[in-house]
């Protein structure tokens, strides 16, 4: 039989005592009449009474009433602990694999039905289902996360081609005042311009930025003590906030990003999906009408709406954005090899000869090459090249020998050589004048007297080829 609760057997007892019948008992506590009737008998076999019963716990009566249904446990329970860090260890493991374990010792164990049904009674009642009441501190947290639907929505004028639509979400903790953008792709380059542009869009600065776990923030996921990856981190330096991951497979950490992207891939993307646009300048123009739109929305289950609560309590405590916007800069570590020239985009640069074998950051912008060391020190500064000569040499970063020896190799020219030798030397003065910049004089003096020299051969009968004459003339000719 079904176990009654104890509020309908305290009531049964005392509408008993009181000499009411069954049927009216029934209809009084909503159930029928033979459960009526079988809780009177229990009770007349137990001689409980509604004096005695009232002072009883829940437990008690149950225990009393239904002994062998209730507060034996005919087997014994597993060891619940050991079960339930197992499946916090492992995300593979799931309640059959380990309820099959525990039947291949059990024999006589609890049924695949009871295992499920105690294991979350066991976890209610030892807390672990518990959680803490967060409260947001107005202004102090910004939750950022990649929106898990894509959008096949901006057409390729040129091609035709539809390309898929990658959401960036932020939201204050407080307001949950939402920030939205689309992206071609998840990078990292949009993945910090999104940042700038929602930073510059809240008109304000955080304390702390929240993101995920994901390959554009971090470079070595933890559950407690993620590392940042190079750009996050001079961004983080450039607009001064603390950058606190999300603990791996903890949603809560961030409950209020997960709740505002569900609520927009509803009231956004259904909202965008079946249109078509040309560009993602235009498609983010249509977003943020939208966005304009919903955040003048009331809650449901509080007073005011995101943008009354945002200028109300967020904005306020917003930090104000600094002078310069950050700019992009991508890290790559190289080894220096021996020709000290570290390579970034199919061009070298150099970096100064000691820091052979060792490693170095290449810190590259749109315009800049900057290297630094294993101490975060600038050791060279170039200006970025793409196109012309693949090597950019300082000759401050030499070694003393080549500098001291380059120009004696080349400077006075053995007029008893043949031109072939001649203008061999030439063309090594050229490319050294054009891989390590020496200066306009250097090239002038060195270059006037080799092709003086070439020409008067040429004058006194030497065969000269017509293309390296010329070369000669056009040095001669320089100012």
């Amino acid at each position: 039989m079904r176990c009654e609760e104890p509020v309908k057997i305290l009531e049964i007892l005392r509408l008993t005592e009181q000499g009411y019948s069954q049927r009216e008992i029934a209809q009084s506590i909503k159930c029928g009449k033979s459960t009526v009737g079988e809780i009177q008998k229990r009770c007349r076999n137990c001689k409980l009474q509604y004096e005695a019963a009232a002072i009883m716990t829940n437990d008690e009566i149950k225990l009393l009433l239904y002994p062998d249904s209730y507060g034996r446990s005919v087997k014994e329970d597993p060891d619940w602990p050991i079960i339930h860090e197992r499946l916090q260890a492992n995300n593979r493991l799931n309640l059959q694999y380990l309820w099959e374990q525990y039947k291949e010792e059990n024999i006589q164990g609890l049924s695949y039905s009871r295992f499920c049904h105690r294991y979350p009674a066991w976890k209610n009642e030892t807390g672990k289902n518990v959680i803490m009441v967060q409260n947001r501190e107005p202004g102090k947290e910004l939750f950022v996360d990649w929106m898990g639907d894509t959008l096949e929505c901006v057409i390729d004028s040129s091609t035709g081609q539809i390309h898929a639509a990658h959401f960036f979400v932020a939201t204050l903790g407080d307001s949950s005042y939402p920030y939205v953008e689309a992206f071609i792709d998840e990078k990292l380059d949009k993945w910090l311009l999104a940042h700038v542009n929602a930073l510059r869009y809240l008109d304000g600065v955080p304390r702390v930025i929240v993101p995920d776990n994901c390959k554009t923030a971090t470079t070595k996921p933890s559950y407690y003590d993620p590392a940042i990856n190079q750009s996050y981190w001079e961004f983080a330096k450039h607009y001064e906030v603390a950058i606190l991951p999300a603990r791996v497979r903890e949603p809560r950490d961030k409950a209020s990003v997960e709740s505002s992207v569900g609520w927009l891939e509803t009231w956004l993307l259904e909202w965008l999906r079946g249109k078509r646009f040309f560009s993602f300048e235009a498609l983010n123009t249509e977003i943020q009408y939208r966005i304009e739109e919903l955040v003048k929305r009331p809650f449901q289950k509080r007073i005011g709406s995101r943008q009354s609560v945002f200028e109300t309590l967020d904005k306020p405590a917003l930090r104000p954005l600094p002078y310069t916007q950050f700019e992009y800069a991508d890290y790559i570590v190289r080894r220096t090899p021996p020709n000290y020239h570290v390579e970034y985009a199919d061009f070298y640069y150099s970096v100064p000869h000691g820091l052979y074998k060792q490693l170095v950051t290449i810190r590259a912008t749109a315009i800049t090459i900057e290297i630094l060391n294993d101490n975060r020190e600038r050791v060279a500064l170039h200006q970025r090249r793409f196109t012309g000569s693949r090597y950019v040499t300082n000759l401050d970063h030499m070694p003393i020998t080549v500098t001291n020896t380059m120009p004696t190799i080349l400077m006075v020219p053995n007029t008893a050589c043949g031109p072939r030798t001649l203008v061999n030397k030439l063309m090594r003065l050229l490319t050294i004048c054009c891989h390590h910049k020496l200066s306009k004089n250097n090239l002038t003096v060195l270059a006037w007297v080799y092709c003086s020299v070439l020409r008067n051969m040429a004058m006194n009968g030497w065969k000269l080829p017509a293309l390296k004459l010329s070369l000669c003339n056009h040095v001669l000719t320089l100012p």
